[in-house]
């Protein structure tokens, strides 16, 4: 998916860190639009202002992020307040959802049932009984789909530990922006006879700020991630500083 996705941008977009508010407008029929203070009530009044009689159910509170798709199209809302490694963050999560719970699903059943399943997709008209018999219909959201990254009061990121949906997207998120192979690539270089496994934990999450533009928390996370697959994750001697 990953692969299919940057063999339709330019090869200038592909540089580190990753522009995936542009290759995304180019790869796929996705915009993304910056709103200050994004909330709950701010994508209604955003929809309303366009004449869209959807609207999103709940509280008012603050996002980080949010995807709308319908029809196709996807346009990934992303809140301009954040810092520009967040923000980055935020476009390539969402991204991932539209790819991942939105594009593929509505390919698959299309492929398999023709253009003719269409408009049960886009919320027209309700599926026959032999299309409701048909399993892939399952997993395909039907009308306008909707995911929100949501944040705590104190503005920290919390889906990824609640739903396996969004490991799935953080996991391609982090494909599209940060590659696996690159970045092990990367951090091979980080290397000392006397470098603890924390240092070698600090230095790649730094690393990964660098060069891929990643927020903190995610560089921290990935970089643990990536040492553990190379067998260099810190143990507890390291995080206690104990020198054998």
């Amino acid at each position: 998916m990953v692969d299919a996705f940057w063999a339709r941008v330019p090869e200038e977009l592909r540089a580190f860190p990753r522009d995936l508010a542009r290759a995304s407008s180019i790869a796929l029929p996705v915009v993304t639009k910056e709103l200050a203070g994004l909330s709950l009530d701010g994508v209604n009044e955003w929809l309303a202002d366009r004449g869209l009689v959807e609207s999103l159910d709940g509280r008012n509170r603050r996002l980080r992020g949010c995807l709308l798709a319908y029809g196709g199209y996807g346009i990934l809302l992303v809140d301009a307040n954040d810092p520009d490694s967040e923000r980055r963050f935020t476009t390539a999560h969402e991204l991932a959802h539209f790819l991942l719970d939105y594009a593929e699903p509505r390919r698959k059943a299309i492929e398999a049932l023709g253009e003719g399943i269409v408009p049960v997709l886009d919320g027209v008209r309700s599926p026959t009984q032999t299309e409701r018999l048909h399993s892939i219909l399952s997993a395909v959201p039907f009308g306008m789909h909707v995911a929100l990254m949501e944040r705590t009061a104190t503005g920290g990121y919390t889906a990824r530990t609640t739903l396996d949906a969004e490991h799935e997207a953080d996991h391609l998120a982090l494909e599209l922006l940060a590659p696996a192979a690159d970045a092990q690539e990367a951090i091979k270089g980080i290397t000392g006879p006397d470098m603890t496994k924390a240092e070698r934990h600090r230095q790649a999450a730094q690393l990964l700020f660098a060069r891929y533009g990643l927020p903190d928390e995610q560089a921290w996370g990935y970089a643990k991630r990536l040492l553990k697959e190379t067998g260099h994750s810190p143990n507890v001697r390291d995080w206690l500083g104990i020198v054998k």
